[in-house]
């Protein structure tokens, strides 16, 4: 486990103020603490996971033991690929292991839940690991947990304002991918990849699947991308229109928290408009 960044403002004397917001996937953790009425970042803290097991989540919380306090509300967003986005009228609770056994084979040792996303009329079905599960249900009783689909997929009508983007979040070897396009959602998939020509390879080829113009698209990215790096300039040889995704503006971040780029965190900290 590698710890990328750790930053804070001061001890919390009272966490039932604030507000947790936690991300696990397969290969990363990340939280964030605000504080409930001003919204003024307190914490965000992110780690590089060695896999997806429950010994990795017991390091984190022992390394911070201000994560086993009682908050004023915490979301968990669960960041694993093996999800289904379905119309609702074909899919449901009761048929969504079904489904996603069809698709990534028998899920064991997995727990299965479905959310639905009213604004699109899709279903989210997906497996997470059930001892991680557990072992943050145990942590945070009142807490709320999503998926990770569901939290952006409520989102895009908002940022993309109904124009054609691809939105796209860098995580550690991995990004995740959202097609909208003529005012529809078309295509979600987190994706494994080792370097720019990898990530360029798939992006063309999901354009020319939905034949989309490479030269009109708008990118919207985030999560661990800079500017000036050679994934940002792979992608501008590829396309024209591309914007990094803003920090909802509720969110107040002082200069010690602006040591790191505001997109970092938009998927950490979407999860406060969630409920």
């Amino acid at each position: 486990m590698k710890q990328l960044f750790h930053i804070t403002k001061e001890t919390m004397a009272d966490a039932s103020v604030f507000n947790l917001f936690f991300v696990i996937g397969d290969k990363h953790c990340c939280f964030g603490i605000l504080e409930n009425s001003s919204q003024a970042l307190q914490q965000v803290t992110y780690y590089i996971l060695d896999g997806r097991n429950e010994f990795a989540l017991d390091e984190v919380f022992e390394k911070h033991p201000e994560l086993n306090a009682t908050f004023n509300e915490t979301k968990v967003s669960y960041y694993y690929p093996e999800a289904l986005l379905s119309p609702s009228h074909i899919s449901n609770f009761e048929n969504a292991e079904a489904m996603l056994d069809s698709l990534y084979g028998p899920s064991f040792n997995q727990v299965i839940n479905s959310e639905n996303i009213g604004e699109w009329q899709i279903n989210n079905s997906y497996a997470i690991p059930e001892k991680i599960h557990q072992f943050l249900c145990n942590k945070y009783r009142q807490g709320k947990f999503f998926h990770e689909y569901s939290v952006v997929l409520r989102k895009l009508l908002t940022e993309t304002g109904h124009t054609d983007s691809l939105i796209i979040d860098f995580i550690p070897d991995q990004f995740a991918v959202y097609v909208i396009q003529n005012g529809q959602f078309k295509f979600a998939q987190k994706q494994d990849y080792k370097n720019a020509e990898d990530l360029i390879y798939f992006l063309v080829k999901l354009c020319d699947q939905f034949s989309i113009d490479r030269q009109k698209i708008k990118l919207l990215i985030s999560g661990l991308i800079d500017k000036d790096s050679g994934i940002f300039n792979s992608l501008q040889q590829y396309f024209i229109d591309i914007e990094f995704r803003k920090m909802r503006r509720e969110i107040k971040m002082d200069e010690n928290i602006h040591n790191e780029p505001a997109h970092y965190f938009v998927s950490l900290f979407n999860l406060s408009t969630c409920e």
